[in-house]
């Protein structure tokens, strides 16, 4: 419970204090500062992640950052989506300018919303079929003109370990925006964060980025086939995830590290 207490009270106390910077960027929205905007605003929004990371007391491996490394424009990242350090995780650990696909429901939290709109992030609103068209449509554009994008395709968190079943639509946004898919696997980040955020505590965190996948020229069959493919691909890397550092999915830690693999331990963050 102290531990929950202290996260909650320095998260906010972290954005009070750097509402300066918030303002600063608001300026940057003027002609000719698109690029300061830009990279202040994602500088921040990594740092900030990174952050609250620590504040939980985590460990953070990641393993695949090269597979962003040999894409030099934008992609869509296709991550799994277990718990609410997700978005965190994703923001601070994967070094390519991005921004999510979100639920409108969002807005309801006026400091995490205003970053998220400097970000060029997009808000669905799953009960109205238009406007979740539109968002997709808003979010390939984004693609288009230069930034990545993240979106969950189970459309809501498993709260573990299991991999739910991916929406039909999930991978419009990739096949509209022509832009590669880049499937990432998260495991443990529901054992930081309870679903209705009122209990925190450490864990290690793992993140795998796969390779790219290209969408541009695909046939109708092989975009229809497309979410299940991706689904392949990421419950197998989880299960390698888990046999590579003993995991066990329905236990939570206490803080301590599973054993790290010797060739990987030069990415415990």
């Amino acid at each position: 419970m102290l531990r929950t207490f202290i996260w909650y009270f320095a998260a906010s106390l972290y954005l009070l204090l750097t509402l300066p910077l918030y303002l600063a960027v608001l300026v940057m929205r003027l002609p000719g500062l698109k690029s300061a905007h830009d990279r202040t605003a994602d500088s921040f929004a990594s740092v900030s992640a990174r952050f609250l990371i620590w504040l939980t007391g985590s460990k953070v491996i990641v393993t695949g950052r090269e597979n962003i490394e040999r894409v030099k424009g934008p992609v869509v990242f296709v991550p799994n989506h277990q718990g609410h350090m997700d978005d965190t995780l994703l923001l601070g650990y994967i070094k390519k300018p991005k921004a999510f696909v979100s639920i409108v429901e969002v807005k309801k939290y006026l400091p995490i919303y205003a970053w998220m709109k400097e970000l060029k992030c997009v808000f669905m609103d799953r009960s109205n079929i238009k406007q979740s068209v539109e968002c997709i449509n808003k979010a390939a554009a984004t693609v288009r003109a230069g930034r990545s994008m993240i979106i969950f395709p189970e459309g809501k968190m498993s709260g573990s370990d299991e991999l739910g079943e991916f929406k039909r639509g999930s991978l419009k946004l990739a096949i509209k925006a022509g832009a590669p898919v880049v499937p990432v696997t998260i495991s443990c980040t529901h054992k930081v964060m309870t679903k209705n955020g009122r209990h925190i505590k450490p864990a290690t965190l793992y993140m795998e980025i796969g390779e790219p996948i290209p969408t541009a020229g695909l046939s109708k069959q092989e975009e229809q086939q497309l979410p299940e493919k991706i689904h392949q691909i990421i419950s197998g890397t989880m299960e390698k995830l888990h046999q590579n550092y003993n995991i066990n999915p329905e236990s939570h830690v206490d803080g301590s590290s599973h054993a790290i693999p010797q060739e990987d331990q030069g990415c415990v963050k």
